[in-house]
């Protein structure tokens, strides 16, 4: 199912050695979040129809799209309570300055996806970064206090890069803080199609009823169907009446909604004759993270059995301890091509991208056993 893309303008293959640098290895890219599969076929033809039939300003309903997309994921989403948007990084964007006032603090948990830390810190709030560890309950994600005083909690559900889910119980007790704080819980969960077999995600849109007007969900089909190029709409689903009426106002009066071919794409990838593809790219995602999972088990390389996302997440301090850019010297001794964990806040571990051939990541898992070898 899956390919490679050398020669094709792909930024994952074909920008490698802008990043990089050369290698004399046979370069394996496993780095920026992309999949090495086509989008769905239905996509393309929406696509081209739109552009073959229509011109200048459109207009566009992806709701009930949306709608039944959750629907079929057992998640309440109402048609009145979406935002569109050009990008989620841009809705968190609005989001930040729409809710929260300058200086003020908003919390991330660490290590996590760059780009949340530095739209937050590009709205000059205060980051405040809290090490992540899902498999305790809201105490211990809340030792000193700090979330008592900020004015936002981001969450990235699953977590980027570590690919954990959130447990239903920490969600609906960060809520419970919102509620009694008054802030906005906002949960990017552009990663949740991607759940391996006998695990659960549960979204911010399954909280209780009672909790719903405290949480903020933003979504994007780009990631679940591959359409960084054109790129498929974001959105966001806001049960809050008032926050709503201000985002969405916002959103219109400086244009941030997304481009009709945006919606067109969307709502074909949305459809329910695509829930079958995305079943098979979650089945050979799955395969690649078994094979690295019972590769690397003799190894402290991967400390994280992700349950969702296509990332594995791996701790090179032992292999490099000394390094400062850990992605690069990977790439120099393997040619494998990661993401460098500084990204995340977290130094000393890489990201890899096993949304790929598997003959790929075989051949990235054969290296790094070689290199734990020489140790």
């Amino acid at each position: 199912m899956f390919t490679q893309r050398w020669g094709s303008d792909a930024l994952k293959y074909d920008a490698i050695t802008d990043r990089y640098g050369e290698c004399e290895h046979a370069i394996l890219p496993m780095w920026v979040a992309d999949m090495d599969v086509p989008p769905p076929v239905n996509v393309s033809q929406a696509v081209t129809e739109f552009f073959d039939a229509h011109y200048g300003y459109q207009i566009h309903n992806m709701g009930p799209a949306i709608v039944n997309w959750h629907q079929r994921r057992h998640q309440r989403v109402y048609e009145k309570e979406i935002v569109s948007c050009h990008s989620v990084i841009g809705a968190v964007k609005v989001l930040i300055e729409s809710l929260t006032q300058k200086g003020d603090g908003i919390a991330l948990f660490s290590p996590v996806y760059g780009p949340l830390v530095d739209v937050v810190r590009a709205c000059e709030r205060e980051p405040v970064l809290i090490p992540l560890n899902l498999a305790r309950d809201i105490q211990s994600l809340n030792p000193d206090g700090a979330l008592d005083h900020v004015a936002m909690i981001i969450v990235c559900n699953p977590q980027n890069p570590t690919g954990q889910l959130w447990p239903a119980a920490i969600i609906n007790a960060l809520a419970n803080m919102c509620d009694r704080l008054q802030i906005p819980l906002v949960c990017d969960e552009v990663h949740s199609a991607f759940v391996y077999p006998q695990e659960q995600f549960y979204s911010a849109l399954q909280l209780p009823v009672a909790l719903r007007h405290t949480a903020i969900v933003v979504q994007s089909a780009t990631k679940a169907y591959n359409l960084a190029h054109i790129p498929a709409a974001s959105y966001m689903v806001i049960p809050n009446t008032q926050w709503h009426h201000l985002i969405g106002h916002t959103v219109a009066q400086c244009h941030l909604y997304a481009a009709p071919v945006s919606e067109i794409s969307l709502v074909a990838a949305y459809s329910p004759t695509n829930d079958r593809w995305l079943e098979d790219v979650n089945r050979c995602i799955h395969d690649n993270r078994k094979l690295m999972e019972q590769g690397l088990s003799h190894t402290s390389l991967m400390p994280y059995i992700n349950n969702a996302t296509f990332f594995c997440w791996l701790d090179l301090h032992l292999v490099y301890p000394q390094e400062r850019d850990v992605a690069k010297r990977l790439f120099s001794d393997t040619g494998i091509a990661g993401n460098d964990g500084a990204s995340f806040g977290c130094p000393g571990w890489v990201r890899l991208n096993i949304a790929t051939q598997q003959q790929t990541v075989d051949g990235a898992l054969q290296r790094l056993q070689r290199l734990w070898k020489r140790l």
